[in-house]
């Protein structure tokens, strides 16, 4: 029996700043259609968060979901979110069900 990969969850993850916080955003991408949406997951997170909101508002399993991790620096964190946020990066508390399964449709936007 072979694991069908469905979501992929990529995280970026800024290196903690003098006081200790670390910020993140993740991308979560449907296999399948290549829609993607960015989550901007705040600070004091690792990632976690968003893999499992996926996993509970699609109800999905952790082996549907592949998660990968990348680190930057604070300055190149910021230059990212800036330039996300202009273009519908969404906060994780604002996340639903809906926004995700609009990933599956190929002919709908995401947002």
């Amino acid at each position: 029996m072979t694991i069908k990969i469905k979501i992929l969850i990529h995280t970026t993850i800024a290196k903690r700043d003098r006081s200790g916080n670390c910020y993140t955003f993740s991308t979560v991408t449907n296999v399948r259609t290549g829609k993607f949406i960015r989550i901007n997951d705040g600070w004091g997170s690792d990632g976690r968060n968003v893999e499992s909101q996926v996993r509970k508002l699609l109800e999905m399993d952790y082996q549907n979901i592949r998660s990968t991790e990348e680190i930057v620096g604070i300055r190149d964190f910021n230059r990212y979110v800036k330039h996300y946020e202009q273009n519908g990066m969404i906060h994780s508390h604002d996340l639903t069900a809906a926004m995700l399964k609009k990933l599956n449709r190929k002919d709908k936007a995401v947002k």
